[in-house]
This record gives structure tokens, C-alpha cells and sequence, in this order.
């Protein structure tokens, strides 16, 4: 499923220039397995972060923390 947008001018730098510099530093490495999950899925109902779908893959990606948790890697 391509990523064709995003909400965080942060993610969308990570994503095309690995530019982490917007991004909180112990996020940069789990941000990175999440955007390569949604670049490489097949199927959106697999997926579980902030982002609409339309026809052509996922959109409007953003960057949030509802919980003030850390979100580690697994």
C-alpha cells in the first residue's frame, strides 16, 4: 500500500530524506518499522496507526501520542 501523504511535516521528512530531526529520538526507530509496515502492507486492516486509506493506499499519515507512553519496538 503506497503512502501517498502526511499530516507531520516530521514524518514526511523521516520518510523521504530519513531526515529524523522532527521526530522525539526514541521514537525515530519504531516510527521507521511502522512507516516500512504501511509502505510494504497489502492489506490496511492489518495496520494500526493514525492514517485514512482511499483507493490508492494510505494518506494523511500523522504523528501522536494519545497515552504520554513511550512506544517501543517489539
Amino acid at each position: 500500500m503506497a503512502i501517498k501523504s502526511f499530516t507531520h511535516k516530521g514524518l514526511k521528512k523521516f520518510f523521504y530524506r530519513d531526515d529524523a530531526s522532527g521526530l522525539a529520538p526514541h521514537h525515530v526507530k519504531t516510527i521507521g518499522f511502522i512507516l516500512d509496515a504501511i509502505d510494504s502492507s497489502h492489506h490496511p486492516v492489518d495496520l494500526k496507526v493514525i492514517y485514512q486509506i482511499d483507493s490508492d493506499g494510505a494518506i494523511l499519515l500523522d504523528y501522536r501520542d494519545y497515552h504520554g507512553k513511550n512506544i517501543k519496538a517489539k
